[in-house]
């Protein structure tokens, strides 16, 4: 049961990145069409006001840019710091399995000790 757990947690994740690309996809194909219609209206008029939308809309994509790719970073960073928790954890597993080892080999040395004298 544990398993199909983690199998919808990772189906999950592949359908909200594939949701997200779509959504960027979307918006980049909306700011084309936008940026395109402006470049048009600047070169048959420059106005005031085509001039003042084309500086809008270049800030809005730098805003939707830093955001993009915060999350990006936000996302890469989780990545790693999960992969970090999950190597130093396995790292005490093996850690303590050798401790274990270790002490049932200086076990076995006392008793031979033990047994011969020492």
């Amino acid at each position: 049961m544990e398993c199909l757990k983690g199998w919808n947690v990772f189906i999950k994740n592949i359908m909200n990145k594939k949701t997200h690309n779509l959504k960027h996809i979307n918006y980049l194909n909306n700011f084309d069409i936008i940026a395109n219609t402006l470049l048009k209206w600047q070169k048959k008029k420059q106005t005031d006001v085509v001039n003042d939308l084309m500086g809008t809309l270049i800030d809005i994509n730098y805003y939707v840019t830093e955001i993009y790719t915060n999350e990006l970073y936000f996302n890469h960073t989780v990545n790693e710091y999960r992969a970090d928790k999950l190597r130093a954890i396995q790292r005490a597993i093996n850690a303590e399995n050798k401790i274990k080892e270790l002490e049932k080999e200086i076990l076995k040395l006392k008793n031979k000790i033990k047994v011969y004298g020492g």
